[in-house]
């Protein structure tokens, strides 16, 4: 995205910052442990919220494009390994991560299930996803708004969805939602689910 890509990101993300994602990332973030994999950290907005005493290792996977400016965030965690490559084809093995976090990605991933199913795969057993996403709006005409504009959205923000039904993709490959981690405020949903045995 670049340095200046990525303060007029900051920029348009900060009233939803303020008044939802910060929230969210506060109340799950730091529940994060182990081998860590963040995929598609972006700006890094999410290091300062990790509990550096419960992460053995941060990994984070970004797109080839990105320059990593996200090294620079000053009094945050930083990663021990950056790698390129996209969340349908992890180069990590089997197994590999106690947690694998994900905030506003899978909007935009091309292959939902296959980058799902790819997390499943490198998460070890009882390993754990951390989550906040934006999805389809839940009233009827909001829906049907989001749906019909989807297309002009998707070409103008670089490949973001606004219909996306993340918690039902979630839940189809595999995971199992942890208790009172679950909340939605408008379109943004966030919580914790455990990698079904």
């Amino acid at each position: 995205m670049g340095r200046y890509g990525d303060k007029a990101y900051n920029l348009f993300m900060f009233p939803f910052e303020a008044l939802v994602l910060h929230r969210f990332r506060k109340s799950i973030l730091g529940m994060a442990g182990g081998k860590v994999l963040e995929v598609g950290a972006g700006t890094g907005v999410n290091f300062k919220y990790y509990d550096g005493k419960k992460i053995d290792e941060l990994s984070v996977i970004e797109l080839p494009s990105r320059d990593f400016s996200i090294t620079d965030k000053v009094g945050s965690m930083k990663p021990d390994g950056i790698f390129e490559g996209t969340v349908e084809k992890l180069p990590f093995p089997d197994g590999y991560f106690d947690t694998v976090v994900f905030t506003l990605v899978f909007c935009s991933v091309a292959d939902a299930a296959k980058g799902l199913g790819e997390i499943y795969r490198v998460l070890g057993e009882g390993g754990r996803i951390l989550f906040i996403e934006h999805v389809l709006p839940r009233t009827r005409f909001a829906r049907i708004a989001a749906e019909k504009a989807n297309m002009a959205w998707n070409g103008f923000s670089n490949g973001c969805n606004i219909n996306r039904e993340t918690m039902e993709s979630i839940e189809k490959a595999g995971f199992r939602l942890v208790d009172k981690t679950y909340a939605r405020k408008g379109v943004f949903i966030k919580g914790a689910a455990e990698k079904r045995q």
